[in-house]
């Protein structure tokens, strides 16, 4: 069953500006997540994909992530 569709963009600039600060990174990606890009040369880049991924993710369900889904609910994997 399809729920909705979404699409979102994420500029990486602000997700690496984001990564600066300690707390973003572990309220919004999940221990896999987190696993999967560290040490990557790209690590802000993949990072940044699965943001964007979330974000879609929440408009496609129509929830937002203020509305009762939070982005530790949502995982991003590799195919």
């Amino acid at each position: 069953m399809i729920v909705g569709m979404g699409l979102d963009v994420v500029e990486v600039v602000k997700v690496r500006e984001l990564l600066a600060q300690q707390t973003f990174e572990e309220r919004v990606f999940t221990p896999a997540e987190r696993h999967d890009c560290a040490g990557r040369a790209d690590k802000a880049e993949a990072l940044a994909a699965r943001f964007a991924a979330k974000e879609a993710c929440f408009k496609a369900l129509g929830t937002g992530w203020s509305q009762g889904v939070s982005f530790l609910q949502v995982e991003v994997q590799r195919a």
